[in-house]
């Protein structure tokens, strides 16, 4: 056995020390030092470094990617977390924009290479993949214009009715893929229907076309013939109302009493019904010559035109005259 006489001397092995403090030094030699607490060298052993003890083991967990509005999904691997995230906690890749989630299916990895970039960070409250959002072409059902687009998170079909919130409808027309097209945000699908609606025509004014006016040609003198289709003509409004020599414009006016007249093939209202238009058409009026033919016991005057004739008639004896056929204005 021996002794470490030292002054103030601290002494420590493996967390516990022993305090060996001088409680009487004297520069003498050979005096004996009196020591608080002996130091036994089988005890001490032999001094070393002290022991780090080892650190916590790292756990990996396998965050999923999610596809992106372009349809890419970015490749899955694994982050180390300190303590398991919530299954489906969504994250956020900073530098590319690419969502992930935590898939707690996955095993729990205390080693890998298949890392993802530290730049992906926890979204609080927030789980699973965010809904991609899908552009598409709209087509305007009022004039067919298809310079429009909406972007929404719904899975749209082609020909899908959809309406704003002016009720302006429109249809789906393809994909939307960027360019000059007007966004409308505020259209939405209507359910379960497909294509323009049946949008009721804007009424529209009967017209002398409308009415089918026809005059016919006619003999000097007779009255004009007119004949409408549709409507009818005010009883003495045809001018001139007897046909004159040549080729003339005779008008008159028709009476409308249609509800509704055909536009490109599509009924529409009518929006003057109960008035009256002024229209005009066009006839041919030909002067014939009377022609007398006569036969024993009777006499033929043809039909001609408007000139005068006078007939003197000497009868030896009782004279039957009979008049038939049509005649025009002046006959006596």
């Amino acid at each position: 056995m021996f002794r470490y006489i030292a002054k103030n001397l601290l002494i420590c092995y493996s967390g516990s020390c022993i305090s060996n403090i001088i409680k009487n030094n004297k520069t003498a030699h050979n005096k004996t030092s009196k020591l608080l607490s002996p130091v036994d060298t089988a005890a001490l052993g032999t001094l070393t470094s002290p022991v780090v003890p080892p650190g916590p083991t790292l756990y990996y967990y396998f965050l999923r990617g999610c596809q992106n509005n372009a349809g890419v999904t970015p490749t899955s691997g694994y982050m180390n977390f300190t303590s398991e995230p919530t299954n489906s906690q969504r994250y956020l890749d900073g530098a590319s924009g690419n969502y992930y989630f935590y898939d707690n299916t996955q095993p729990i990895l205390t080693s890998t290479t298949n890392l993802l970039p530290n730049s992906i960070n926890a979204l609080p409250g927030e789980f699973g993949c965010p809904p991609i959002i899908s552009g598409y072409i709209l087509r305007r059902c009022s004039d067919s214009e298809n310079n429009f687009y909406v972007s929404t998170t719904d899975s749209l079909s082609l020909n899908q009715r959809m309406v704003d919130n002016s009720s302006v409808y429109y249809v789906i027309d393809g994909s939307y893929s960027g360019g000059g097209e007007i966004e409308i945000p505020s259209a939405t699908a209507v359910s379960g229907e497909t294509g323009c609606p049946s949008i009721p025509p804007a009424a529209q004014n009967f017209e002398c076309s409308d009415a089918g006016l026809t005059i016919s040609d006619g003999v000097v003198g007779d009255p004009v013939d007119a004949q409408v289709a549709n409507g009818t003509i005010v009883p003495g409004s045809i001018s001139p109302s007897t046909y004159q020599a040549g080729s003339n414009t005779y008008s008159l006016n028709i009476e409308v009493t249609a509800t509704t007249i055909e536009r490109g093939g599509v009924d529409v209202p009518v929006a003057n019904t109960g008035s009256t238009i002024p229209c005009s058409g066009d006839a041919t009026g030909e002067a014939v010559t009377p022609i007398l033919s006569m036969t024993p016991g009777s006499f033929n005057i043809e039909r001609g035109s408007a000139d005068n004739r006078l007939l003197f008639i000497t009868a030896n004896g009782p004279l039957a005259i009979t008049f038939s056929g049509g005649r025009g204005p002046g006959w006596s």
